[in-house]
């Protein structure tokens, strides 16, 4: 069985593999509780090996099972971040500023979608023998999990432990 749909205009397949993501984003809500159990640079840094990492491992795909479990982890991954940031932002602003910053965090998510486009068109005019799919899972895993060191040793617990803040 064929990883993708043979026709254009067949999209159950597609919409599965969106299902899984979903169902398991919604199913481990839950896990935003890791900023509060752990510290939230070691939270961060397993959160996104863990997001690059399953996104390196689609392109390793072999069977349509295969890439809708791991767009399950995916979503698992997601909830792990992106649901804790307004929670990571309690921890260093008053109420009345998290909104603008949250703000500004979302509004970011709009810049990647764009760059995230720029980059598919890009890639796809790369002639290798990678396919162009697998390809693209590659290059956006593997700058996500060179950042993990750098979440580790510069992002603070808390504003106590910021180096770079003072009194």
């Amino acid at each position: 069985m064929s990883l993708f749909p043979t026709y254009a205009y067949d999209f159950c397949p597609l919409i599965k593999i969106l299902t899984r993501f979903y169902i398991a984003y919604v199913t481990f809500e839950f896990t935003p509780i890791g900023w509060k159990l752990f510290k939230q640079h070691k939270w961060v840094t397993c959160a996104v090996v863990f997001w690059g990492t399953i996104s390196i491992m689609q392109a390793l795909a072999s069977s349509w099972a295969g890439l809708m479990s791991l767009r399950f982890l995916l979503g698992v991954a997601e909830t792990m971040f992106g649901n804790g940031v307004p929670l990571y932002f309690s921890f260093f602003y008053p109420r009345e500023y998290i909104g603008t910053r949250l703000g500004i965090f979302v509004s970011a998510g709009a810049l990647a979608n764009a760059y995230g486009g720029a980059l598919a068109y890009g890639i796809s005019h790369i002639h290798t023998s990678i396919r162009t799919w697998k390809l693209l899972f590659i290059l956006e895993g593997i700058p996500t999990v060179l950042l993990a060191p750098v979440c580790w040793f510069c992002l603070p617990d808390s504003p106590a432990t910021a180096r770079f803040l003072t009194e």
